[in-house]
Protein backbone atom coordinates (compact mmCIF):
# COMPACT_ATOMS: atom_id res chain seq x y z
CA UNK A 1 0.00 0.00 0.00
CA UNK A 2 2.89 2.31 -0.83
CA UNK A 3 0.51 4.46 -2.91
CA UNK A 4 -0.72 6.04 0.33
CA UNK A 5 2.45 8.11 0.65
CA UNK A 6 2.82 9.05 -3.03
CA UNK A 7 0.97 12.38 -2.62
CA UNK A 8 2.97 13.14 0.52
CA UNK A 9 6.25 12.61 -1.32
CA UNK A 10 5.13 14.95 -4.11
CA UNK A 11 3.91 17.53 -1.57
CA UNK A 12 7.36 17.63 0.04
CA UNK A 13 9.09 18.10 -3.31
CA UNK A 14 6.70 20.85 -4.44
CA UNK A 15 7.20 22.69 -1.17
CA UNK A 16 10.96 22.50 -1.73
CA UNK A 17 10.85 24.13 -5.16
CA UNK A 18 8.57 26.87 -3.81
CA UNK A 19 11.04 27.66 -1.02
CA UNK A 20 13.94 27.79 -3.48
CA UNK A 21 12.10 30.13 -5.84
CA UNK A 22 10.79 32.50 -3.17
CA UNK A 23 14.28 32.70 -1.70
CA UNK A 24 15.22 34.59 -4.88
CA UNK A 25 13.05 37.45 -3.72
CA UNK A 26 9.48 38.63 -3.79
CA UNK A 27 9.24 39.48 -7.46
CA UNK A 28 5.82 39.28 -9.07
CA UNK A 29 6.71 36.16 -11.07
CA UNK A 30 8.31 34.35 -8.13
CA UNK A 31 5.39 35.17 -5.84
CA UNK A 32 2.78 33.91 -8.31
CA UNK A 33 4.75 30.70 -8.87
CA UNK A 34 5.15 30.14 -5.12
CA UNK A 35 1.40 30.61 -4.63
CA UNK A 36 0.81 28.01 -7.33
CA UNK A 37 3.13 25.62 -5.49
CA UNK A 38 1.26 26.33 -2.24
CA UNK A 39 -2.06 25.45 -3.89
CA UNK A 40 -0.45 22.28 -5.28
CA UNK A 41 0.93 21.41 -1.84
CA UNK A 42 -2.56 21.75 -0.31
CA UNK A 43 -3.93 19.37 -2.96
CA UNK A 44 -1.23 16.74 -2.39
CA UNK A 45 -1.08 16.93 1.39
CA UNK A 46 -4.87 16.88 1.66
CA UNK A 47 -4.97 13.82 -0.59
CA UNK A 48 -2.51 12.05 1.70
CA UNK A 49 -4.71 12.84 4.68
CA UNK A 50 -7.79 11.63 2.78
CA UNK A 51 -6.05 8.33 2.03
CA UNK A 52 -5.27 7.67 5.69
CA UNK A 53 -8.70 8.71 6.96
CA UNK A 54 -10.52 6.02 8.94
CA UNK A 55 -14.07 7.18 8.34
CA UNK A 56 -16.09 8.42 5.35
CA UNK A 57 -16.81 11.73 7.08
CA UNK A 58 -13.11 12.30 7.66
CA UNK A 59 -12.30 11.44 4.04
CA UNK A 60 -14.88 13.96 2.79
CA UNK A 61 -13.51 16.57 5.21
CA UNK A 62 -10.02 16.25 3.77
CA UNK A 63 -11.33 16.23 0.21
CA UNK A 64 -13.07 19.53 0.89
CA UNK A 65 -9.77 20.77 2.33
CA UNK A 66 -8.05 19.76 -0.92
CA UNK A 67 -10.23 22.12 -2.94
CA UNK A 68 -8.97 25.13 -0.95
CA UNK A 69 -5.95 24.77 -3.21
CA UNK A 70 -7.30 22.89 -6.22
CA UNK A 71 -9.93 25.45 -7.25
CA UNK A 72 -7.17 28.06 -7.59
CA UNK A 73 -4.60 25.89 -9.38
CA UNK A 74 -5.79 26.48 -12.99
CA UNK A 75 -6.17 30.23 -12.39
CA UNK A 76 -2.80 30.72 -10.71
CA UNK A 77 -1.03 28.52 -13.27
CA UNK A 78 -2.46 30.60 -16.11
CA UNK A 79 -1.60 33.81 -14.26
CA UNK A 80 1.96 32.53 -13.87
CA UNK A 81 2.19 31.68 -17.57
CA UNK A 82 0.85 35.10 -18.60
CA UNK A 83 3.37 36.82 -16.33
CA UNK A 84 6.20 34.63 -17.59
CA UNK A 85 5.64 35.40 -21.28
CA UNK A 86 4.43 38.94 -20.61
CA UNK A 87 0.86 38.68 -21.88
CA UNK A 88 -1.10 41.79 -20.93
CA UNK A 89 -4.16 41.49 -23.14
CA UNK A 90 -5.85 38.86 -20.95
CA UNK A 91 -5.92 40.68 -17.62
CA UNK A 92 -9.71 40.65 -17.61
CA UNK A 93 -9.69 36.86 -18.08
CA UNK A 94 -7.31 36.46 -15.15
CA UNK A 95 -9.43 38.65 -12.85
CA UNK A 96 -12.59 36.80 -13.90
CA UNK A 97 -10.86 33.47 -13.29
CA UNK A 98 -9.89 34.45 -9.75
CA UNK A 99 -13.47 35.47 -9.07
CA UNK A 100 -14.75 32.18 -10.48
CA UNK A 101 -12.22 30.25 -8.38
CA UNK A 102 -13.54 32.00 -5.27
CA UNK A 103 -17.08 30.98 -6.25
CA UNK A 104 -15.95 27.36 -6.71
CA UNK A 105 -14.26 27.53 -3.30
CA UNK A 106 -17.57 28.47 -1.68
CA UNK A 107 -19.44 25.79 -3.64
CA UNK A 108 -16.85 23.15 -2.65
CA UNK A 109 -18.11 23.48 0.93
CA UNK A 110 -21.50 22.12 -0.18
CA UNK A 111 -22.91 18.82 -1.37
CA UNK A 112 -23.53 20.39 -4.77
CA UNK A 113 -19.78 20.06 -5.41
CA UNK A 114 -18.79 16.76 -3.77
CA UNK A 115 -20.90 14.35 -1.76
CA UNK A 116 -20.74 10.67 -0.91
CA UNK A 117 -17.94 8.14 -1.34
CA UNK A 118 -16.76 5.88 -4.17
CA UNK A 119 -15.00 2.76 -2.91
CA UNK A 120 -12.11 1.07 -4.69
CA UNK A 121 -9.68 -1.73 -3.94
CA UNK A 122 -7.00 0.88 -3.13
CA UNK A 123 -9.22 3.12 -0.98
CA UNK A 124 -12.02 5.68 -1.19
CA UNK A 125 -12.68 8.93 -3.03
CA UNK A 126 -15.49 11.46 -2.78
CA UNK A 127 -18.09 11.69 -5.57
CA UNK A 128 -18.16 14.64 -7.96
CA UNK A 129 -21.46 16.51 -8.27
CA UNK A 130 -22.86 19.13 -10.68
CA UNK A 131 -20.66 22.13 -9.84
CA UNK A 132 -17.57 19.92 -9.84
CA UNK A 133 -18.35 19.21 -13.52
CA UNK A 134 -18.37 22.96 -14.20
CA UNK A 135 -15.10 23.38 -12.31
CA UNK A 136 -13.53 20.64 -14.40
CA UNK A 137 -14.59 22.39 -17.62
CA UNK A 138 -13.00 25.61 -16.34
CA UNK A 139 -9.88 23.66 -15.34
CA UNK A 140 -9.47 22.12 -18.80
CA UNK A 141 -10.06 25.46 -20.54
CA UNK A 142 -7.48 27.44 -18.55
CA UNK A 143 -4.80 24.73 -18.62
CA UNK A 144 -5.27 24.23 -22.37
CA UNK A 145 -5.01 27.99 -22.92
CA UNK A 146 -1.87 28.08 -20.80
CA UNK A 147 -0.12 25.44 -22.90
CA UNK A 148 -1.28 27.08 -26.12
CA UNK A 149 0.14 30.47 -25.10
CA UNK A 150 3.43 28.93 -23.95
CA UNK A 151 3.77 27.02 -27.22
CA UNK A 152 3.08 30.11 -29.38
CA UNK A 153 5.58 32.15 -27.39
CA UNK A 154 8.17 29.38 -27.69
CA UNK A 155 7.76 29.22 -31.48
CA UNK A 156 8.10 33.00 -31.85
CA UNK A 157 11.01 33.52 -29.47
CA UNK A 158 14.45 34.09 -31.01
CA UNK A 159 16.33 33.93 -27.73
CA UNK A 160 17.82 30.44 -27.22
CA UNK A 161 18.04 30.73 -23.41
CA UNK A 162 14.46 31.97 -23.23
CA UNK A 163 13.30 29.13 -25.48
CA UNK A 164 14.99 26.57 -23.23
CA UNK A 165 13.42 28.11 -20.15
CA UNK A 166 9.96 27.94 -21.71
CA UNK A 167 10.56 24.39 -22.94
CA UNK A 168 11.35 23.05 -19.47
CA UNK A 169 8.60 25.01 -17.76
CA UNK A 170 6.16 23.67 -20.35
CA UNK A 171 7.32 20.08 -19.76
CA UNK A 172 7.21 20.47 -15.96
CA UNK A 173 3.71 21.94 -15.99
CA UNK A 174 2.50 19.32 -18.46
CA UNK A 175 3.73 16.48 -16.26
CA UNK A 176 2.14 18.09 -13.21
CA UNK A 177 -1.12 18.43 -15.15
CA UNK A 178 -1.17 14.64 -15.50
CA UNK A 179 -2.10 14.68 -11.83
CA UNK A 180 -5.55 15.80 -12.99
CA UNK A 181 -6.22 12.14 -13.79
CA UNK A 182 -6.72 11.86 -10.04
CA UNK A 183 -10.15 13.40 -10.68
CA UNK A 184 -11.29 10.19 -12.38
CA UNK A 185 -12.10 8.25 -9.17
CA UNK A 186 -14.52 11.07 -8.31
CA UNK A 187 -16.44 10.05 -11.44
CA UNK A 188 -16.54 6.35 -10.65
CA UNK A 189 -13.51 5.44 -12.79
CA UNK A 190 -11.18 3.07 -10.98
CA UNK A 191 -7.66 4.26 -11.75
CA UNK A 192 -4.73 3.46 -9.48
CA UNK A 193 -3.50 6.70 -7.83
CA UNK A 194 -0.01 6.68 -9.35
CA UNK A 195 -0.38 10.14 -10.95
CA UNK A 196 0.24 11.79 -7.59
CA UNK A 197 3.95 11.29 -8.28
CA UNK A 198 3.70 14.02 -10.92
CA UNK A 199 4.76 16.56 -8.30
CA UNK A 200 8.13 14.83 -7.89
CA UNK A 201 8.94 14.95 -11.61
CA UNK A 202 7.64 18.53 -11.81
CA UNK A 203 10.14 19.55 -9.13
CA UNK A 204 13.07 17.64 -10.60
CA UNK A 205 12.57 19.15 -14.07
CA UNK A 206 12.28 22.67 -12.69
CA UNK A 207 15.35 22.17 -10.50
CA UNK A 208 17.30 21.15 -13.60
CA UNK A 209 16.02 24.21 -15.49
CA UNK A 210 17.03 26.45 -12.57
CA UNK A 211 20.55 25.04 -12.59
CA UNK A 212 21.02 24.80 -16.35
CA UNK A 213 19.02 27.72 -17.77
CA UNK A 214 18.67 30.17 -14.85
CA UNK A 215 14.89 29.96 -14.63
CA UNK A 216 13.75 32.61 -12.11
CA UNK A 217 17.40 33.84 -12.08
CA UNK A 218 18.01 31.62 -9.06
CA UNK A 219 21.72 31.37 -9.80
CA UNK A 220 22.11 35.04 -8.94
CA UNK A 221 21.73 34.18 -5.28
CA UNK A 222 22.15 30.38 -5.13
CA UNK A 223 25.18 28.74 -6.65
CA UNK A 224 24.91 25.42 -8.42
CA UNK A 225 26.76 23.63 -5.65
CA UNK A 226 24.50 25.02 -2.93
CA UNK A 227 21.37 24.11 -4.88
CA UNK A 228 22.65 20.57 -5.43
CA UNK A 229 23.40 20.35 -1.70
CA UNK A 230 19.89 21.56 -0.76
CA UNK A 231 18.30 19.06 -3.15
CA UNK A 232 20.47 16.24 -1.80
CA UNK A 233 19.62 16.99 1.82
CA UNK A 234 15.92 17.42 1.07
CA UNK A 235 15.70 14.19 -0.93
CA UNK A 236 17.64 12.31 1.76
CA UNK A 237 15.33 13.56 4.52
CA UNK A 238 12.29 12.78 2.40
CA UNK A 239 13.52 9.26 1.75
CA UNK A 240 14.23 8.72 5.44
CA UNK A 241 10.78 9.98 6.40
CA UNK A 242 9.02 7.88 3.76
CA UNK A 243 10.96 4.74 4.71
CA UNK A 244 10.13 5.22 8.38
CA UNK A 245 6.45 5.92 7.68
CA UNK A 246 6.13 2.88 5.43
CA UNK A 247 7.74 0.65 8.04
CA UNK A 248 5.36 1.97 10.65
CA UNK A 249 2.41 1.25 8.41
CA UNK A 250 3.39 -2.32 7.56
CA UNK A 251 4.26 -3.13 11.16
CA UNK A 252 0.58 -2.62 11.97
CA UNK A 253 1.04 0.35 14.23
CA UNK A 254 -1.96 2.10 12.74
CA UNK A 255 -2.29 4.30 9.74
CA UNK A 256 0.44 6.82 9.02
CA UNK A 257 0.30 10.00 11.06
CA UNK A 258 -3.23 9.36 12.29
CA UNK A 259 -2.62 11.89 15.02
CA UNK A 260 -2.67 14.63 12.40
CA UNK A 261 -6.37 13.98 11.94
CA UNK A 262 -7.05 15.50 15.33
CA UNK A 263 -5.86 18.88 14.08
Amino acid sequence: MIYIILPLISAIFVLLIALIVISRGYSRLNTIFSLFCLATFIWLFGTFMMFISKTDDRAIFWDRFIYIGVVFMPTISYHFGAELIRITRRRLLIYASYFLSAVFLILSRTELFISGINRYSWGVHSQAKFFHHLFLINFIFLVSLLFYDLYIFYKKSKNSIEKNQIRYIFIALFILSLGSFSFLPAYGINIFPVFYLSGVFFTIILAYAIIKYRVFDIRQVISRGILYFILLIFVSLSFTFVTFSTAQFFEGQGQIWVTLQSL
